[in-house]
């Protein structure tokens, strides 16, 4: 019998308003979710907006999930294709995996030879769902990035529902994005960041 697997998951944004999320979104537990947020606002220097963590209701038949052997740090459909393909060579003959290495080589050619991002992103949704078919609908992996627990790459994003949201603190976000690999990077932008809203420093550093 197939089971299906309900599994209670975060999204953590700085985008209000989600209804629907685009195939390779990730998702993890509450904690990692909010280090996700800080990584966003000060990693990537984008703190417009109010932070929002959505809970999410992932339900996926158990022969849909596969485990990736390790997180592969790199986010969006384009990232989600190397565990793919991973996961399509395993058990796979010496041709088959030529093949499979062929046609993912060439995926990330035209990727790459996108003029915009958002047309590297449309291009790699597009390869992302030709490969994944009816078969891989989640991946799920150990987080090493925003924390320690599991990840979720959703592929088949039928498998969601968007059960509530709610709007952390920004000191809620810098605590858990303190668990963040690159937290040391970022921590400067952080103390200033709080500094800029009126927190004072000596509670979060």
């Amino acid at each position: 019998m197939n089971k299906t697997l309900n599994i209670e998951v975060f999204h953590g944004s700085l985008t209000a308003g989600i209804q629907e999320f685009r195939p390779a979104s990730h998702f993890g537990g509450r904690l990692e979710a909010l280090s996700a947020i800080g990584a966003k606002a000060f990693l990537d220097n984008v703190t417009d907006g109010k932070p929002i963590l959505y809970k999410v209701s992932l339900k996926v038949p158990e022969i849909n999930l596969f485990k990736a052997k390790e997180d592969w740090g790199k986010f969006g459909p384009q990232g989600a294709l190397l565990p793919l393909r991973a996961l399509m060579e395993i058990g796979a003959d010496q041709k088959t995996r030529l093949d499979i290495a062929k046609r993912f080589n060439n995926y990330h050619q035209e990727i790459n030879n996108a003029n915009t991002e958002a047309e590297k992103i449309t291009i790699g949704e597009k390869f992302l769902e030709k490969e994944s078919g009816e078969t891989y609908k989640v991946i799920q992996y150990s987080n090493l990035v925003e924390g320690r627990g599991d990840g979720y790459c959703v592929i088949d994003t039928h498998t969601l529902i968007i059960e509530s949201f709610s709007n952390p603190t920004w000191g809620e976000v810098v605590e858990a994005f303190k668990n963040h690999g690159d937290w040391a990077r970022g921590k400067d932008a952080a103390m200033s960041f709080m500094k800029s809203i009126g927190e004072s420093e000596s509670t979060y550093f």
